[in-house]
């Protein structure tokens, strides 16, 4: 099982990972100052558009910069329709690491009962393991 835990979104809004549990997560750890692929995100759009609209799947994008306001505007201007919370600098929150990304951006998919379904995945590989989780359900 992950370790839950509780975060705001760029709203300010509470979630906690446990309000997911259900359904596959997808945790989308990205930031500006950890660097960021378009690719990576064009995956995300596309898997919001097919399982996340559908409710098949939650995706969850996890901020590290150091200005919400800023990662507001960036999210918006990369088309996250997806629900984002800011966890602050990626240097001084611990999240990230406790579902191994230290300094870089990745996902990691949870599957619908609460465990860690993944590693850290890039690229096309999030779209290939997330399919893989959806079809198997």
């Amino acid at each position: 099982m992950v370790p839950s835990f509780t975060a705001k979104t760029l709203e300010g809004r509470e979630v906690k990972l446990a309000d997911f549990r259900g359904k596959p997560v997808l945790l989308a750890f990205w930031g500006q100052s950890v660097g960021y692929s378009t690719y990576d995100f064009q995956m995300l759009r596309e898997l919001q558009a097919s399982h996340g609209a559908a409710g098949r799947l939650a995706i969850l994008g996890c901020n590290m910069d150091a200005d919400r306001a800023e990662a507001a505007r960036f999210a918006q201007s990369q088309r996250m329709t997806w629900s984002q919370v800011y966890l602050g600098d990626g240097n001084q929150t611990t999240i990230p690491g406790m579902f191994g990304i230290n300094g870089n951006p990745g996902c990691v998919l949870i599957d619908a009962e609460g465990r860690l379904a993944s590693a850290p995945l890039r690229g096309s590989s999030i779209r290939n393991v997330v399919n893989n989780a959806v079809a198997g359900d």
